[in-house]
């Protein structure tokens, strides 16, 4: 559904610029609507979610992401799963369980490569490396964020190169390399600039 799908990709792009809860009431109000014309756009589904877990509710967000899943596992939408999947595993991972993350990312990324979904892998990576950073596991965590960098360099997706080039930012500074961190720093923050993420 063409108009559905308007809608999403609007809700999208306002969620990007989104500076306030006043501004995500009328992102997640997009991605309802798009929702209401077409049931199947997962998508917008794993938006509605995640506008739930950037406001902290959870429990809100785990009951789109498990309703979503269960409905593209029935028509067996793959994109669809291994998109959810992933959603699922965020949520566990901010609710203080990584082992269940890495289970539900590591589904995710058996999907995104069977179907070459390049940009999903590349934040599953992503994701990965947090789990593998929280555990003081620098060499993995620097592993899975460089895969996803170049996964995003190739891509030229600018939203996933900035959470990459964060990430090893990050890396570099708890091992002491401050002067290699303040470099992604820089390099994520002018990509941020450029595109207009205004939280980033």
């Amino acid at each position: 559904n063409t108009a559905a799908y308007e809608y999403y990709l609007k809700g999208k792009y306002k969620s990007i610029k989104s500076e306030n809860m006043e501004n995500m009431e009328i992102v997640r109000g997009l991605f309802q609507k798009a929702i209401d014309l077409d049931n199947n756009l997962f998508e917008a589904k794993g938006m509605l979610g995640y506008t739930n877990i950037q406001t902290g509710d959870y429990d809100k967000a785990m009951k789109i992401f498990t309703s979503a899943y269960k409905q593209v596992e029935e028509i067996g939408e793959k994109r669809g799963m291994g998109y959810i999947l992933g959603f699922i595993g965020l949520t566990y991972y901010l609710t203080g369980d990584p082992d269940k993350a890495f289970d539900y990312y590591t589904q995710s990324i058996k999907i995104k490569k069977e179907i070459g979904e390049k940009r999903g892998l590349g934040l599953t990576f992503t994701s990965i490396g947090h789990i593998y950073l929280d555990k003081g596991n620098y060499k993995k965590a620097l592993d899975y964020y460089e895969r996803s960098l170049t996964i995003f360099n190739e891509l030229g997706e600018k939203f996933g190169l900035h959470h990459s080039l964060m990430s090893i930012g990050i890396t570099k500074r708890r091992t002491g390399c401050y002067d290699t961190a303040v470099e992604y720093f820089v390099r994520s923050f002018m990509i941020n600039k450029q595109i207009g993420h205004k939280y980033g």
